[in-house]
């Protein structure tokens, strides 16, 4: 995900005038992030992607629970 993102991201660089700026001698940027459509999707789904996960791993969760009762009561 990590790879995709910074893959599908452009940042600019965009100086600030000067005469904006009191007792600053050196230049100064302010940064304009730009995300490809591809990263936006993914940014939007990884909720529902994540909300995906855990319901799994708790439906895991509970089938191992199951299992380890079935095999408390020698029912397996």
């Amino acid at each position: 995900m990590k790879k995709v993102s910074d893959a599908g991201t452009t940042i600019e660089r965009i100086p600030i005038p000067r005469e904006r700026l009191r007792r600053v001698k050196q230049d100064v940027f302010d940064t304009h992030t730009e995300l490809s459509a591809t990263v936006e999707a993914l940014t939007a789904v990884l909720p529902r992607m994540q909300d995906l996960f855990h319901s799994a791993r708790q439906a895991l969760n509970f089938a191992r629970a199951i299992q380890h009762k079935l095999d408390l009561f020698g029912e397996s």
